[in-house]
């Protein structure tokens, strides 16, 4: 399981995602 940083500019923050899809709007 790799995790990684992604700047989402629509949440405005750091989003943390582990072997998972990212949805937008979704924390």
């Amino acid at each position: 399981v790799e995790t990684f940083l992604d700047y989402d500019k629509s949440s405005k923050g750091v989003v943390f995602t582990t072997d998972r899809s990212y949805q937008p709007g979704e924390q």
